[in-house]
């Protein structure tokens, strides 16, 4: 089949061989003549054309003419064959410094494990719709692969473990070594892409391919029309009856599991016992409901104990570094507290300030209301690895540290707080984010939802401290700071 003239004025012929049947072949013919008739008599849009067919391997399909049409009226050459791992190593070195540090790891892992390994290789120019289904089938391929990877390394480790126990019944350390080299030549440990995570993927992508079309070097987002339905987790109550199955099988009936409130006092009084320094820091979580960074990011500058409050406008990040900003927009609030725990909190600033004199010049004065023994900042991970410590000695049913969250704002709902004022503490940006993730209902409490939170949650006789602040409990020095009085330490 004849092309247009090249530049030089030559006609070019386009031959292709290899098809299965004569239809096949009539079909492509088809194609070809309907891209060659969309350049009409524009002789710059026929060059193009002609360039572009001219170009093609002898395997690459004929492209879409609709597409072709799309990109001769934006202008854009049909001759380019970048990538799409080309374009998201251009987009990731446009990004950077545009971000928080959080933000910018994950699109660069996004891009590194997932997109340009699955899709990469692929002109950028023709990605599509059928190559996004291929990439998440991809992904979901990989899971399987990783949870058999993942169960065969467990079932080593508990052999062993067997092994270890019954050793006075026999040598078994030929076996033991049999079975560490074994599990030492097996894939290491790694966590399943959940749905949530290939949402997250799915959203890199979509933002790159949009700046691509912003740069005009795209016309079209595949990622914009993907839909990928993702179901989130629901909550799970530590029901009695779970609770004895986890004794007796050590299984978790879910990822997201909600403490009773008994379960939340037997913690309350472990801590009180055993971590007073930190007490007020879980009564916070288990009650409020604040993110791990908002805890450790908190300074006394932003605590009202006169009235009962606090303000969260910053959170820590521990990626690439030590990071503290800003929460997003919705997530700066204030949050009451109840008398117990003002109690508390004025409590942990006196011995505060006892262990600041006592360290002298060793003290490093962050200004955060929980910091190390040295007054440094704490890191956000030692939150959750210092809750899993006592959740074990205290011999609790295991829940993350995250799923304070849950906690606290099914026992508010359980005693009739309304959404919204639950929507306000937890910095959620509308009312059905609340109601569709935290209304898990605890059935033990259907009968007792009336009274206060921290009435609603047993403790042992004389562990609460004095609800009824003394003068010479507060603080010496309380100051003006924005819209109230502010502890300074």
């Amino acid at each position: 089949m004849e092309l247009h003239p090249g530049r030089d004025g030559r006609r070019r012929r386009f031959r292709r061989l290899g098809y299965a049947t004569k239809d096949d072949a009539l079909r492509a013919r088809d194609r070809i003549r309907e891209l060659l008739n969309l350049a009409g008599s524009d002789e710059e849009d026929q060059d193009k054309v002609s360039e572009m067919l001219h170009g093609l391997q002898r395997r690459e399909p004929i492209p879409d003419p609709e597409v072709i049409r799309t990109q001769l009226r934006s202008g854009l050459s049909l001759n380019d064959k970048g990538t799409v791992a080309e374009w998201m190593e251009v987009w990731l070195a446009q990004e950077r410094g545009k971000h928080a540090a959080k933000t910018e790891i994950g699109y660069e892992s996004h891009v590194r494990l997932y997109i340009n390994p699955k899709i990469g290789h692929i002109r950028r120019t023709r990605l599509n719709h059928a190559d996004l289904i291929e990439m998440f089938n991809s992904i979901e391929d990989d899971n399987e692969v990783i949870e058999a990877n993942n169960a065969d390394r467990a079932a080593n480790a508990e052999r062993r473990r067997e092994l270890w126990r019954n050793r006075s019944q026999g040598p078994v350390m030929t076996e033991l070594r049999r079975l560490k080299a074994e599990h030492d030549a097996m894939p290491p440990y790694r966590r399943p892409v959940s749905p949530v995570s290939q949402k997250a993927i799915l959203r890199t992508l979509r933002a790159a391919l949009n700046d691509a079309i912003a740069q005009q070097r795209l016309t079209f987002n595949p990622a914009a029309h993907f839909d990928m339905a993702v179901t989130l987790e629901r909550p799970m109550v530590w029901t009695d009856e779970r609770v004895d199955h986890w004794h007796t099988l050590g299984l978790r009936p879910g990822k997201v599991m909600v403490w009773q409130p008994k379960h939340v006092g037997t913690f309350f009084d472990y801590v009180a016992e055993h971590d007073v320094d930190y007490e007020a820091m879980w009564h916070l979580f288990l009650k409020y409901g604040p993110r791990r960074g908002e805890v450790a990011g908190l300074p006394w500058a932003e605590t009202q104990l006169a009235h009962s409050q606090i303000n969260i406008i910053v959170q820590r990040t521990e990626a690439n570094g030590y990071e503290e900003k800003a929460p997003k927009a919705d997530s700066k609030r204030p949050v009451k507290l109840d008398r117990e725990d003002t109690a508390l909190l004025l409590r942990h600033y006196e011995r505060q300030q006892r262990r600041k004199a006592e360290l002298g010049r060793a003290w490093i004065d962050s200004g955060k209301v929980f910091p190390r023994p040295d007054g440094s900042p704490l890191r956000p991970s030692w939150i959750g690895e210092r809750f899993a410590q006592h959740i074990a000695a205290a011999s609790l049913p295991p829940i993350r540290l995250h799923d304070c969250r849950h906690t606290a704002a099914t026992m508010l709902l359980a005693i009739g707080t309304d959404i919204k004022v639950v929507q306000r503490m937890f910095g959620h940006s509308t009312r059905s984010t609340t109601s569709d993730i935290y209304t898990s209902v605890l059935n033990e409490l259907l009968a007792e939802a009336a009274g206060s939170l921290a009435a609603l949650i047993p403790r042992k006789p004389g562990s609460r401290p004095a609800g009824q602040l003394s003068d010479n409990s507060r603080p010496t020095e309380l100051v003006s700071s924005g819209g109230g009085e502010c502890l300074q330490p």
